[in-house]
């Protein structure tokens, strides 16, 4: 299911909202949480839901502890944690293919090395005659 399936946005969205609508608090905060694990489950990517849990409980602990933590430091490395966390996990799923890609290119790069056609052999390393 895509954000622009005809399934998203006759039967997902419409019911979604029209129970959160109908929530407050604590309990719309669970139809939320609850929504987004079906819509990623009917979606194709059960694999996703794994790492939404592990981020949702860390989440869930983390402001429980700097709720309860008065000092400003600790919690603003609670904070920290937190916010590394998520977006350490958003760059890992978004960007590792991009990295190990380029990683793989670079590395083929280096690995066949092609001596430049318009300058001589002489003057290929920096410019200083090597015979």
């Amino acid at each position: 299911m895509l954000f622009s399936s005809l399934e998203f946005l006759l039967l997902f969205m419409p019911l979604v909202l029209v129970v959160a609508l109908r929530l407050r608090g604590q309990p719309l905060l669970r139809w939320i949480a609850f929504s987004s694990v079906v819509f990623y489950a009917f979606a194709g990517h059960w694999w996703f839901i794994i790492p939404m849990l592990v981020t949702t409980v860390v989440d869930y602990w983390v402001a429980i502890f700097i709720e309860r933590e008065r000092r400003p430091g600790p919690r603003a490395w609670l904070l920290g944690i937190s916010l590394a966390g998520n977006l350490g996990m958003l760059a890992y799923f978004k960007y590792s293919g991009l990295f190990v890609r380029t990683a793989e290119q670079g590395r083929l790069a280096r690995a066949v090395r092609v001596p430049r056609p318009d300058t001589p052999k002489a003057t290929r390393y920096g410019g200083r005659a090597v015979r």
